[in-house]
């Protein structure tokens, strides 16, 4: 589902294969598993994560939950919270390198790293939630509004806008575009070669990361879950 591969001070973590990289618990345990790795490593200067096929991630493994939406969805919504809070934790520089959509947990995800790199030619940054009758964790929107400037936070959340690379850029989501996905990656592990030289101690870079962020820290523990049914569609969601 995913692989690990070390290029100098830098770790690449690639999302396997063309599916669209849902986050299923056993993906989230994949990912927890590789983060420890990049966190014991003494000669890790950075992390990058990247993808193949057409999707960076489209979120949540919902068909996994929808088999049990009351017993499934609080596991996946706890697991799904505890990767974001490791995100932020990791000892080292995080850059995303987008290389096709990144859609509702997905573009969580890609929130929570420090830098984000991203195809122009194809691919979008999207949420979605209200497209699909789901709210999102209090903690979750803290991250992406920390991230965001008020306007694009307000569409990405309650109009549920598609950016664009080119929107992406402009809008401040992404820090830089790529013409294909080899030129993304590479710009990508370049960034992070450079952020690695600076040799940063890696316990003060992830307390100050933390600390930027610190109400995602406080609120994302903090939720409760609601499971509603009706007859034509089964519907799930979190409230704080």
């Amino acid at each position: 589902m995913c692989s690990l591969t070390k290029h100098g001070k830098v770790l690449v973590l690639e999302f396997l294969g063309t599916g669209d990289h849902r986050l299923s618990p056993a993906l989230f345990t994949e990912i927890m598993n590789q983060l420890e790795v990049v966190n014991s490593s003494e000669d890790v200067g950075a992390l990058v994560t990247t993808n193949q096929g057409k999707f960076y991630c489209n979120g949540l493994d919902l068909e996994w939950v929808n088999v049990n939406t009351a017993e499934r969805g609080p596991i996946l919504y706890r697991k799904f919270e505890e990767l974001l809070l490791a995100m932020l934790n990791v000892k080292v520089p995080t850059v995303a390198a987008i290389c096709g959509h990144a859609a509702a947990g997905g573009l969580a995800l890609a929130m929570a790293h420090d830098y984000r790199f991203m195809r122009a030619d194809r691919g979008f940054l999207y949420s979605g939630a209200l497209d699909v009758n789901v709210a999102v964790p209090s903690g979750s929107l803290e991250l992406m509004a920390s991230k965001m400037t008020p306007r694009v936070y307000r569409d990405v959340v309650l109009k549920c806008m598609k950016f664009t690379g080119k929107m992406a850029l402009e809008n401040e989501l992404v820090d830089s575009l790529h013409d294909d996905p080899a030129q993304t990656l590479e710009a990508a592990i370049k960034e992070a070669e450079l952020l690695a030289a600076r040799n940063w101690d890696k316990k003060v870079y992830s307390s100050i990361r933390r600390t930027m962020f610190s109400r995602f820290v406080v609120l994302s523990p903090d939720f409760a879950w609601i499971g509603t049914t009706d007859a034509d569609n089964e519907g799930w969601f979190m409230v704080q």
